[in-house]
């Protein structure tokens, strides 16, 4: 996966691996649940077609979860050009700060301890 920022004239590149399976795509839409003084319940769905919520999940090694999180920081409140296999997109990156998760620690070498990273991208 490559990340640019900011998107109109990137000065930043990162490349992550491939994320885990269960990467999720999303249209954001809402259901509005009305009741009436009868009892009687309607819904209505509001859709967005526009607006997507792309999620991925990473498994990265420490000092490559420490290199994304100072992109992050660098490029937050931009919006970012995302590019995975056949999607491209640009979007702003909506959980900030990313949440670093330890899965695996070492005690003999840092490079061996692995660090679950999830990214949650909003398009337009």
């Amino acid at each position: 996966m490559k990340l640019t920022a900011p998107a109109h004239m990137p000065t930043g590149i990162m490349f992550l691996p491939d994320p885990q399976l269960g990467d999720v795509v999303r249209p954001d839409s809402r259901i509005q649940v009305l009741r009436s003084m009868t009892g009687l319940v309607r819904t209505h769905v509001k859709r967005q077609t526009t607006k997507q919520t792309h999620v991925y999940n990473f498994n990265l090694a420490r000092e490559k979860a420490l290199e994304l999180q100072a992109f992050i920081q660098t490029y937050a409140g931009v919006k970012w050009r995302v590019t995975w296999g056949s999607q491209d997109f640009v979007g702003i990156l909506t959980a900030n700060p990313a949440e670093l998760e330890m899965s695996k620690r070492a005690v003999i070498s840092a490079s061996f301890e692995n660090v679950v990273v999830s990214l949650e991208f909003e398009t337009e």
